[in-house]
């Protein structure tokens, strides 16, 4: 494990001397470098050396549905003989060791105060469960930033997301999209074959943010080109694909 030394030092000249008196607390040769004349003699070092462990205790939820909010806190306690800080010199975090993704989890968990040796810190962290049911992995572990990771890592937790049951709701009928309105998100310019668009419909249109699937109707004017029409629709890891023939001069509607 990597760690950091704090040398306490003097400097002895040696101008017209071939060499110097032994110190008593240090090296008894000295040293010449880049044809400058001096000694150096350690007077004493301590070694900064950060570990962590974390301490039994129970695990943080397992279980949650689909979709929801989810909060974990993790106590780490600092057997390192240096103090954790956030800042301004040194930044101690609690990091992710697994892809967290899934969940909308920052990377990273932040300090609430300053932890000193032997003391221990929580660090909390929020977001969304996916969307999608399964077994997901979370493990973190304590980190000086643009240092190291360092310590004992959390337990590698499994958590189980269960679907929702899910049904369709009415909405007041609207447009979302119209390539033929000035360009914006939703509006133009033309669907280019060369150039897909993405149109995200959670929020628009009274979809609300935490909906996972939308019946809608597609409508092709004058076309100017014969081909397919590929919508693909995204949820998430898994995707519903819809195709539309397209005929030159003619509307399509899907």
């Amino acid at each position: 494990m990597p760690t950091q030394v704090q040398i306490t030092f003097k400097l002895r000249s040696l101008a017209g001397r071939s060499q110097a008196t032994p110190s008593t607390s240090g090296p008894s040769q000295p040293q010449r470098i880049s044809g400058k004349n001096f000694a150096l003699f350690i007077d004493n070092a301590e070694v900064y050396q950060n570990n962590a462990v974390y301490p039994s205790q129970a695990a943080p939820p397992t279980t949650v549905q689909a979709g929801s909010p989810y909060t974990a806190s993790f106590v780490m306690q600092n057997t390192g003989n240096t103090t954790w800080t956030d800042g301004p010199n040194n930044y101690y975090r609690l990091g992710s060791i697994t892809d967290k993704s899934a969940f909308d989890l920052d990377s990273r968990a932040f300090l609430t105060g300053t932890v000193g040796p032997g003391l221990s810190g929580t660090f909390t962290l929020s977001g969304t469960a996916p969307y999608s049911g399964g077994t997901y992995p979370l493990q973190w572990q304590m980190l000086e930033e643009a240092v190291h990771f360092f310590g004992q890592p959390t337990p590698l937790f499994s958590v189980t997301v269960t679907p929702k049951a899910y049904s369709f709701y009415t909405l007041t009928p609207c447009r979302v999209i119209d390539t033929r309105n000035p360009t914006g998100p939703y509006g133009g310019p033309s669907l280019n074959p060369t150039a897909p668009r993405t149109f995200i419909l959670r929020g628009q249109c009274g979809i609300p943010t935490t909906a996972t699937s939308v019946s809608v109707n597609l409508t092709v004017a004058n076309p100017t080109n014969t081909g397919p029409l590929d919508s693909l629709s995204r949820k998430r890891d898994d995707a519903i694909e819809l195709n539309s023939e397209l005929q030159r001069g003619n509307d399509s509607r899907e």
